[in-house]
């Protein structure tokens, strides 16, 4: 007897098979589950895959090219696991800022107040809400889309420079001056998701207050930007931490201590520059670490 999968999809399905479900999945929503049972290889691969909007090159029987699979979507994935610690597991991989904006880690539970049974329906427990919610998903699924569309393509002309509008506004108003390119386009998609809701509460598809999209959007792009550490290029913020933590471990064992000379403890400068430079005021509790600038370029470049 055939089961019915319902529309949520595994992680642990090959990339092989994944590409054919995006293909499926065109101007849609691909929902995954269960990424702790896939490998760190196949979501790293799949993530990439899946944002970049293109299957893999294949051959047929002959030799010659089949036609490249290609997609536009979104997908989301709920897992307590983040992309970053599912890439590198195990010691395993890495994660890169490619990945971190393709694929934005936001918290939804761990005392956000945003967890789905924060507010239980008065008269309701969380069992019963929680079966009531599992049957209507699955019963009414595709509804509210199918009903967005029609108002949406009864008025292209206005809806959809409106919709650019409000996500410009969106970004101008939360992104950060100082952001960097990656945050910018973490926030630009935020906004897009902000906009269109908030025409479908205009549309009346979605029975919420006016605003309401555009503040859950934001409460999202913060929580991501605390998620992530930070606003500037993940790149520089992962090179500076791994830094920190190469003086943090080898204090004791790779440095010896030097004297001071009042009121500033410096370095010299010798041969040039060989020399990374360094100061602080004696009153300072802050360590200065004096390093040669071979020495750390072999340390950085040792990290691959």
């Amino acid at each position: 007897m055939a089961v019915e999968v319902g529309y949520i999809r595994q992680w642990r399905a090959t990339d092989n098979t994944l590409d054919g479900t995006a293909a499926t999945h065109c101007d849609n929503l691909l929902c995954l589950d269960e990424i702790g049972q896939a490998s760190s290889r196949v979501v790293s691969e799949v993530a990439y895959m899946l944002a970049n909007g293109q299957g893999k090159a294949r051959a047929n029987k002959k030799g010659n090219a089949k036609a490249i699979q290609e997609w536009r979507l979104s997908f989301m994935s709920t897992e307590e696991l983040t992309l970053a610690d599912k890439s590198t597991e195990n010691g395993r991989g890495q994660a890169m800022s490619g990945q971190a904006v393709q694929v934005l880690d936001i918290p939804a539970g761990r005392g956000t107040g945003q967890e789905i049974f924060t507010y239980i329906p008065s008269g309701l427990s969380r069992n019963s809400f929680s079966q009531q919610l599992v049957g209507a998903v699955g019963r009414f699924y595709g509804t509210a889309l199918r009903r967005f569309l029609g108002c949406l393509v009864d008025g292209l002309e206005k809806h959809v420079p409106d919709v650019k509008q409000m996500s410009t506004e969106f970004v101008q108003a939360v992104c950060p001056e100082a952001a960097s390119g990656q945050v910018k386009r973490a926030c630009q998609r935020l906004g897009l998701i902000a906009a269109t809701r908030e025409k479908a509460i205009d549309f009346g598809v979605l029975p919420w207050p006016e605003k309401t999209a555009s503040r859950t959007a934001q409460f999202s792009f913060f929580a991501w930007i605390k998620e992530r550490g930070g606003i500037g290029d993940m790149e520089i913020e992962n090179t500076l931490d791994r830094i920190k933590t190469f003086f943090q471990k080898h204090a004791e064992t790779r440095f010896c201590k030097l004297f001071w000379i009042f009121p500033l403890f410096l370095s010299l400068v010798a041969n040039e520059g060989e020399l990374v430079t360094a100061g602080r005021l004696a009153s300072s509790p802050e360590s200065i670490f004096i390093v040669l600038r071979a020495v750390l370029r072999d340390v950085l470049m040792s990290w691959g």
